[in-house]
C-alpha cells in the first residue's frame, strides 16, 4: 500500500463566481414593476422554516436526458457527523478486497486527493469535533487512478468493481498484490456522481448486469472488519 497522509475535507471545495458576474456590460437590465404589497398577517411566535443545507448542482454537459450518470446535486454535509463534505467525497456503504471487507455500520468515504491522483478511503473517527481517519497500512481500500485498468458498474446493484492493473501497488502481507477493489454505495445519486467523475478522468468503464456484480460481490469473501473499527485506524 502507498501511505497517504490525511487531508481535511473542508478544504477541497472550490467556490465558483456568481452568475450575475457573467452578464455582459452592454446588456441592459430592466427592473420589474414592484408587486403589490399586502398587509402582513399575524406572525407565529417561532419560525417553522427548516434550514436545510444547500444542494450544489453539477456542471451541465449536454442533455441530462441521455446521460446515464446525470445527478441532481449533492449535499455539503455528512448526515452522520454534520461534518463538511464536497463534490469530491463519495459516501460508501461497504468497501471490499480479497483481504478485507469494511463494516456497513461505519461512516466511510472515498475522497479524491488531487495532488496524488488517489481515491483515499477515509473513516469517521470522531464527531465532536468531526475527525476523519485512515485504516492501518495493511487494510487498504485506497485506489490510485494510474493503477486502474477498468471499472465495471451497475447502478441497479449500487456496486462497482475496480479492476487493477496486474502487479499494481505494493505486495500484501501474503506476498501477493492486493488485487481488485469493490464498493457498494448507499444511494444511486452518490454512485452516479462517482461514475460521472470517473468518466471525466477518462477511465475505461463497462456496464454490467446487476446479477453479475452481485455474484462477484458474493464471491469476494474476505475478513470482515468489526463495526467498532477505531482500533484499526492510524493514530
Amino acid at each position: 500500500m502507498h501511505f497517504v497522509p490525511p487531508t481535511p475535507r473542508e478544504y477541497s471545495f472550490i467556490n465558483h463566481s456568481p452568475l450575475p458576474n457573467q452578464v455582459p456590460s452592454s446588456y441592459q437590465i430592466v427592473a420589474p414593476a414592484p408587486a403589490p404589497v399586502s398587509a402582513p398577517g399575524p406572525q407565529p411566535a417561532f419560525s417553522t422554516h427548516l434550514n436545510k443545507k444547500p444542494k450544489y448542482m453539477p456542471p451541465a454537459h449536454g442533455s441530462p436526458v441521455h446521460d446515464e450518470f446525470h445527478y441532481e446535486g449533492w449535499s455539503d454535509t455528512d448526515s452522520c457527523s454534520g461534518g463538511s463534505i464536497t463534490q469530491y467525497d463519495w459516501r460508501l456503504a461497504v468497501a471490499k478486497t480479497r483481504l478485507y471487507t469494511s463494516h456497513i455500520d461505519i461512516t466511510q468515504y472515498w475522497t479524491w486527493v488531487g495532488h496524488i491522483q488517489c481515491f483515499q478511503h477515509q473513516v469517521l473517527k470522531d464527531v465532536k469535533p468531526t475527525k476523519w481517519g485512515l485504516f492501518r497500512d495493511e487494510i487498504d481500500f485506497h485506489v490510485n487512478l494510474a493503477e486502474i485498468e477498468a471499472m465495471e458498474w451497475s447502478i441497479e446493484a449500487l456496486r462497482v468493481h475496480i479492476i487493477m492493473k496486474k502487479d499494481a501497488g505494493e505486495l500484501a502481507a501474503d506476498g501477493k498484490p492486493r488485487g481488485n477493489v469493490m464498493a457498494s454505495f448507499p444511494r444511486a445519486r452518490t454512485m452516479r456522481r462517482f461514475l460521472f467523475f470517473c468518466r471525466d478522468r477518462g477511465m475505461k468503464m463497462a456496464l454490467r448486469e446487476p446479477e453479475q456484480l452481485n455474484n462477484l460481490w458474493d464471491s469476494m469473501v474476505s475478513e470482515q472488519l468489526p463495526d467498532k473499527s477505531n482500533q484499526q485506524l492510524v493514530e
